[in-house]
């Protein structure tokens, strides 16, 4: 479970890390940190360098989740969980049509 407070100047993070693994909850502080220096950013290259480093951050957090863990086996979710984001990604940079989170 996640909860979120938000401030004038932060915004606080709550997770319950109680079934988390401690690489698993350095993924999450590592994306948090990522995230917010790409969003806060005002340089062409570190701008790049931000987007790719997320991307692989959060690809190693799919392979490293407790259903692909779980799920080691003929299968390789976490592989096929990972071509199909990439597939829907592309699919939407092309089309030119991204999801909006804004409420």
């Amino acid at each position: 479970m996640q909860t979120f407070k938000q401030g004038e100047n932060n915004l606080q993070i709550h997770v319950d890390t109680k079934e988390l693994k401690e690489n698993q909850v350095r993924l999450i502080k590592t994306v948090n940190a990522l995230l917010t220096d790409l969003m806060t950013t005002d340089e062409e290259g570190q701008f790049f360098e931000n987007t790719s480093e997320i991307m692989r951050t959060i690809a190693t957090a799919v392979k490293y989740s407790n259903f692909a863990r779980a799920n080691i086996g003929a299968i390789p979710y976490a592989e096929q969980a990972l071509e199909y984001s990439i597939d829907t990604l592309t699919d939407e940079i092309h089309e030119a049509k991204f999801v909006r989170y804004d409420n």
